[in-house]
């Protein structure tokens, strides 16, 4: 069967426990693919930092990008590889080079910082049978996130 030209892929090197947050945080959310949480994370970092197609240039960063995966002496021990349309391959191309980091950078740091989101601000409004939000906001809450990726009511790029 050939691969449809719509799609590429990107090879993610995680950390354990980068792995780890993203499995629970997929857990959490009812079994949501992975490639779709990060797909969403990313597109939600892009437009949040001025990334979209309407726009010529993003206001330049005023600090450096605070979502950058710190990578010291520890080896990755996680592959992941994800397909993603072209569309939003382009979109997280333009992003990453903005904030200065690699397109696989930007996608790790984009998924943790948006389940640090989702850990302060899911309300679930669509969740069936509306008591299970409750169980789904326990499980996000239960994550333990660098401080890094922690939700902060106010941050500028």
């Amino acid at each position: 069967m050939e691969r449809s030209r719509a799609f590429g892929m990107k090879t993610l090197r995680m950390l354990h426990r980068e792995y780890r947050v993203l499995e629970r945080a997929c857990d959490a959310l009812q079994g949501i693919d992975r490639a779709t949480l990060i797909m969403e994370a990313a597109l939600f970092e892009a437009h949040r930092l001025g990334i979209r197609y309407s726009v010529a240039a993003p206001t330049p960063l005023k600090a450096p990008w605070p979502y950058t995966p710190a990578r010291g002496e520890e080896s990755t021990g996680f592959r992941l590889t994800i397909t993603l349309s072209l569309s939003t391959l382009e979109i997280v191309g333009k992003a990453a080079a903005h904030v200065g980091v690699s397109e696989p950078l930007f996608l790790i740091g984009s998924v943790l910082a948006y389940i640090g989101r989702l850990q302060k601000k899911f309300q679930g409004t669509h969740v069936d049978p509306p008591e299970l939000a409750d169980a789904i906001r326990e499980k996000l809450r239960e994550i333990v996130l660098p401080a890094q990726y922690r939700y902060r009511e106010r941050h500028d790029p």
